[in-house]
């Protein structure tokens, strides 16, 4: 992970899912749970995606 680039996509995502992993934060939707480190790995694939979209939306 490349942490040293003027761009802070890779540090923003790093620092969220440790929040949500070591927060044990917890998602619940209906009768289905995802625990603290499910909805970290769930939150950093997601907010990578969003943020690497939106990257290629700046010109």
């Amino acid at each position: 992970m490349d942490l040293g680039r003027q761009d802070n996509r890779n540090l923003i995502v790093a620092a969220v899912t440790l929040v949500l992993g070591t927060g044990d934060f917890t998602l619940k939707l209906g009768g289905f749970v995802l625990g603290g480190i499910g909805t970290a790995t769930f939150g950093a694939i997601i907010l990578y995606a969003v943020l690497r979209r939106r990257e290629s939306w700046v010109i």
